[in-house]
């Protein structure tokens, strides 16, 4: 009962099973050949961006390419942003971190707490006025992190550049160019390669892990949680597919 509870009030699945009865109804009413592929079409579009027996695999092969070595040993941390709320205007609003930028935040900070010697360095830059370079600076600032360690890379605006501007910091500072990169799995394919093609020795760390690698027999039924999982794969999907067209 739960379940189906669930469902009834899920944006998404709610959407599909309207849809279906109405398709289901107009090929009732005028049976054809036309009708019939439109409502298996619709059927396998909605399975394909939001059933979470489709989607969770798909992400589940971005977020399993890179895995933490404990062995791979290197002399910076680099924690990469992954949004800040448009509405922040101060850095102490740390609320205002996505879920993606507090996991890599929160990643950088135990690494850091490993390896107490490497400097951290945030990068990620600003949708208005403050940087999630500086939010993330200031939320691991108040986990005890030395303002000393902390270096900020605040002006870029996508993974190419944090990649660019990261590589230049260390040189600028003349920092080893070894780092252990903090971001989230489904980013760290992309990440991890735009790092190396600026020289660096990368250790990965990915966090953020979204996929769910059980699921029931019954996890067919789209959801609003695997059509966001869906959004994310996609974006990466893109942009991986465009960084190798480009690297040709």
């Amino acid at each position: 009962m739960n379940l189906v509870r669930d469902w009834l009030t899920d944006p998404i699945a709610l959407l599909f099973l309207i849809t279906l009865l109405w398709l289901i109804r107009g090929m009732i009413k005028r049976p054809s050949l036309f009708a019939f592929i439109r409502m298996c079409g619709w059927v396998v579009l909605m399975l394909i961006i939001s059933a979470p027996k489709v989607v969770n695999p798909l992400l589940s092969q971005l977020e399993d390419q890179h895995v933490f070595d404990p062995e791979c040993q290197a002399a910076s941390i680099v924690v990469l942003g992954g949004g800040v709320s448009s509405a922040v205007t101060s850095k102490a609003e740390i609320q205002g971190m996505s879920h993606a930028t507090f996991s890599r935040a929160t990643g950088g900070w135990r690494l850091g707490q490993q390896h107490r010697d490497a400097p951290i360095i945030v990068a990620g830059g600003a949708i208005r006025n403050v940087s999630e370079a500086e939010v993330m600076a200031e939320y691991l600032g108040a986990l005890g992190v030395e303002r000393a360690r902390l270096l900020l890379e605040g002006s870029s605006k996508n993974t190419a550049q944090n990649a660019a501007k990261v590589a230049e910091l260390l040189r600028v500072k003349d920092l080893p160019e070894s780092i252990w990169l903090v971001t989230s799995a489904s980013h760290m394919p992309r990440a991890a390669a735009l790092m190396s093609s600026q020289g660096l020795q990368v250790c990965t760390v990915p966090v953020d892990y979204q996929a769910i690698k059980v699921l029931s027999a019954i996890a067919w039924m789209p959801q609003t949680s695997a059509l966001v999982k869906f959004d994310r794969w996609l974006h990466e999907a893109i942009a991986i597919a465009l960084y190798k067209i480009r690297s040709i």
